[in-house]
């Protein structure tokens, strides 16, 4: 289970100016729990880069140093907390990178075998590490080729997936060079609330809208960025990412549209 953010900025930005006042901070802070990894990834012009560790990113000078430079004006970062069984090692770190596209997930694909079978023999060849997230992302990238179009492929893979792991969080971000673009499809997957309690044994000492809002994601207009985010986060200004749905950020104007996934999913989970 992680921790999502992204954003479109005009101008370029630091990732920790992307938010008013102490948000990036209070971002920041959701490693202490979040804590088996980070990763950024930027577009620099057509290009996109990455940077990741499995270290916790509130003790990391690395992610310091990253998170205030102006690197680009698109990008997204990742907070790992590893899913049990799936080892805190480099190759299991988001977010996963391949021909022009980054992707983070937030959640669980069980059984990965199921999941590696969806894969061609070259995407099961392409694979470093053991994660689902990292399964996700090839067929993604598979569904992309396929559809010749970053937006449609996406859609497709997330849309048979909900289907055939109905009870899966596919919470995922994706930029391109020239879009960034959040997954909300996670209506039927149960907040990590025995997790949590092994780490607090009071989940309501968990950071906030982790107990019942955990896979919810919510967007925000304003400080010359558009910022999508995982919950964990405080402030009224705020707006929800609609479930079932991708939200698409356009690199050239910041232009938001939303996109419905075109499968039958369970009311969310509380």
């Amino acid at each position: 289970m992680c921790r999502l953010l992204g954003y479109v900025s005009h101008p370029t930005m630091a990732v920790r100016d992307v938010m008013p006042g102490t948000d990036f901070d209070q971002f920041v802070e959701l490693s202490r729990l979040h804590g088996d990894g980070w990763g950024m990834a930027w577009c620099e012009g057509a290009t996109v880069r990455q940077a990741r560790a499995p270290t916790a990113a509130l003790h990391d000078p690395d992610f310091a140093r990253l998170a205030c430079m102006p690197l680009t004006d698109l990008g997204l970062v990742h907070l790992r907390w590893a899913t049990d069984g799936l080892a805190v090692q480099p190759a299991n770190t988001h977010p996963f990178v391949a021909d022009g596209i980054a992707m983070a997930h937030n959640g669980s694909i069980a059984p990965i075998d199921e999941l590696t079978g969806l894969l061609s023999p070259a995407s099961r060849a392409a694979l470093t590490g053991t994660t689902d997230s990292e399964r996700y992302f090839r067929l993604v990238l598979q569904s992309v080729t396929a559809a010749g179009d970053t937006v449609t492929g996406l859609r497709s893979a997330v849309e048979m997936l909900a289907r055939r792991f109905p009870r899966a969080s596919l919470n995922a971000m994706l930029i391109d060079k020239d879009r960034l673009v959040a997954v909300h499809a996670s209506s039927s997957a149960p907040p990590p609330v025995d997790d949590m309690l092994a780490r607090y044994r009071d989940p309501d000492r968990a950071p906030v809208d982790h107990r019942d809002r955990y896979f919810r994601l919510r967007y925000r207009v304003g400080n010359n960025a558009v910022v999508i985010a995982s919950t964990g986060l405080t402030g009224t200004d705020w707006r929800p990412v609609p479930e079932n749905s991708l939200l698409v950020v356009d690199r050239r104007d910041a232009a938001i549209d939303q996109v419905p996934l075109r499968t039958c999913m369970q009311e969310p989970a509380r």
